[in-house]
């Protein structure tokens, strides 16, 4: 437990756990205005690629 190599992976867990909670309270992931398990699927994969896209041009913005 007190390896360097357990410290490196237990960083990752609060990065993790941050992102249900970041599509639970800006994209509001818990109420989806659609009906059906299909629809749901693609609204919640909308709403995953949204985030993604964020993240990625924010951090595209800093490299450049």
């Amino acid at each position: 437990m007190g390896a360097e190599r357990h410290k490196e992976l237990s960083n990752y867990r609060a990065g993790i756990e941050g992102i249900p909670s970041i599509l639970r309270r800006v994209f509001h992931i818990d109420h989806i205005p659609v009906r059906g398990h299909v629809r749901s699927k693609i609204w919640v994969n909308a709403k995953v690629m949204a985030l993604n896209f964020k993240m990625f041009w924010k951090n595209g913005l800093k490299a450049a």
